[in-house]
This record gives structure tokens, sequence and C-alpha cells, in this order.
């Protein structure tokens, strides 16, 4: 337990209380109340658009959180050349942004679910959806963490946010019968690969980092 308080601190002096504030909390909450409100009110062809900015939201908050950490002296990373632990600090840092992306998107489909919560298959269509945002959204920082023009990490972002978008679709209407057998353990399964891949392949980054080659 005093490790994960440890891992949490660290995330918290490393990332400014205003993102934090923005993307865990104002985001999902706001746009699954303004989701659910549509969707409660039958507006469905209204319903849609929150959660294509909720995802959008999420593939590109992290530009004004961690940044282009994986681009050679990228801004931002001399600071931890002066830290004896600084290159631990940071990779806790970044197993907990990783992990916070679950909850919040979790936060999110909550809300926005309240309308469907009698359908068939609920919490499995949920936990489908979570998974698959989740997952493009966490792939994503192994791309758009080496660009540091905004500009270039909006289009970046739609081109994740595509497949997240058709793999909601796709848990909700459930084209096929064997989906419901397959894409519950598939998405789970991506999804510990996504973290595992992408925290290896951030910390790997920040460790060469040090090397002036």
């Amino acid at each position: 337990m005093n490790r994960l308080n440890k891992m949490i601190q660290n995330y918290r002096v490393l990332t400014n209380n205003k993102y934090r504030l923005v993307t865990n909390i104002v985001i999902p909450v706001v746009l699954g109340i303004i989701t659910a409100v549509l969707a409660e009110g039958l507006m469905i062809q209204f319903a849609m658009f929150p959660p294509i900015f909720m995802i959008l939201a999420e593939i590109c908050g992290d530009y004004f959180g961690i940044g282009c950490i994986g681009k050679k002296n990228g801004f931002g990373m001399d600071f931890l050349k002066t830290s004896h632990d600084g290159i631990k600090d940071f990779e806790d840092c970044l197993l907990i942004d990783i992990l916070v992306r679950i909850p919040r998107i979790a936060i999110y489909f909550m809300i926005a679910g309240i309308p469907f919560r009698h359908t068939e298959r609920f919490p499995v269509i949920l936990f489908e959806m979570i998974a698959v945002v989740a997952i493009c959204s966490i792939a994503s920082l192994n791309v758009l963490r080496y660009i540091e023009m905004s500009q270039y990490i909006m289009i970046m972002a739609f081109t994740f946010e595509i497949p997240a978008i058709l793999g909601c679709i796709l848990a909700y209407f459930n084209f096929w019968p064997w989906v419901k057998w397959v894409f519950p353990p598939a998405a789970a399964v991506l999804l510990i690969v996504a973290i595992i891949a992408t925290y290896y392949h951030m910390i790997t980054k920040v460790r060469n980092s040090y090397k002036d080659i």
C-alpha cells in the first residue's frame, strides 16, 4: 500500500492539478451527463456526439499532461536529469497515468449508460465499451508522445478514434452471435497487452533520454 501511495504521489507531483481535474473528473462527468440526458430524451441522433468528443479528449488530453516525452530532446524532460530519483518517479507517473484512464473512461460510460441500464447484457456491453476506448487511448500514447505540435496530434487522434467508435458500435449492436462470446475476453487480453506494451515502451524512451547519443 505504501508503494501504491508513493506512485500516486509521484503522479500528482508530475502532473498539473488543473489537468487532473479536467481530464479525470470534469470531462467524463459532464459529457456523461450530456449523453445520458440526450439518450433519455430519445434524441439518439444527437447522443452520438458526446462519446465522440469524449474519445477525442481522452486521446488528445495527454498532450497537456505529459506531452511528447518520446521525442528525443523533447520539451519538459530536462528536469529529470537533475534528480537522483527523477527517472523512477517519472516511471511511477507513467504507470498511474495509464491505469487512471480505465476508471475515468468507466465513469463516463456508467453515467452515459444510465438510460440503457435495463438493456440485455448491459454489464457486458459496458465492459466492452470501456475496454475498447481504454485500449485505443492507451495505444495512442505510443504514437502521440512522439509528436510535439498540437495540430498534428489532433489529426492523428482521429486515426485512433475510428477503431474506438467502431468497437463501441460492435459491442452495442452485437451484429453476430459469436461476438458476445469472443469480444469480452479478447478485449480484456488486448487491454492488458496495451498497458504492458505501452508502459515498457515509454519507460524505455525515458531511460534512453539520459543517454546523449
